[in-house]
């Protein structure tokens, strides 16, 4: 099995993750925030949980089944120096999402419910009056198509994102300096989690 070929490098240190972001066709993410959101979600489950709820595992295969390959290899999945454990190869999924999120999607998904499906999260017919208001109401819990993919001992390996059409199959996300929109969801991120605590003035959407 072949493991994807990008160039991600390594973060360890709090500097340097703090001012890295994950790329993708679908959305850039600061690896701070990424960080955050896992470490206030619910733990890898030891079974899966129930109505397809987050965090799931992570198979780690992608491509066609004759010729499947690897997004993470398994030193990387392990984290540490040393022989590769076999019961270290397990891996999760955790959605991610931006803090600028078209309405009437909220910024922050809800790992106590189910994820809505694809057509749940397509919008209605301005037609539909009925649909409209409940829609805005009660928005969609929306995974969107980012992914955190992280260790049995929690910890982030990577990111992962579902290629524009592709509901099903996942590419890895590369690492890269913040640039100046990594910076700006850096401070919004900053400014909700002080929220209650500061007079600050929000800065951006919520």
């Amino acid at each position: 099995m072949e493991t994807s070929n990008s160039k991600q490098g390594r973060a360890n240190s709090a500097n340097e993750r703090n001012a890295l972001q994950f790329v993708s066709p679908r959305g850039n993410f600061p690896l701070k925030r990424v960080d955050d959101i896992v470490a206030n979600a619910p733990a890898p489950p030891m079974q899966p949980l129930s109505g397809g709820k987050f965090p799931k595992e992570y198979r780690n295969s992608e491509g066609p089944p004759e010729n499947p390959r690897e997004n993470f290899d398994r030193r990387e999945i392990q984290g540490r120096p040393g022989p590769v454990n076999p019961g270290d190869r397990e891996v999760f999924e955790y959605p991610v999402k931006t803090l600028v999120q078209p309405p009437p999607f909220t910024s922050e998904y809800n790992f106590e419910s189910k994820p809505a499906n694809l057509r749940q999260c397509q919008p209605p017919s301005p037609k539909d009056i009925r649909n409209y208001r409940r829609r805005w109401e009660k928005p969609p819990n929306d995974p969107g198509p980012i992914r955190a993919v992280v260790n049995k001992d929690r910890k982030v390996v990577g990111a992962i994102y579902h290629p524009e059409g592709n509901p099903s199959g996942y590419e890895r996300a590369g690492l890269q300096p913040l640039d100046a929109n990594g910076r700006a969801e850096v401070a919004r991120h900053t400014d909700k989690k002080l929220t209650g605590r500061s007079t600050w003035t929000q800065r951006g959407p919520q």
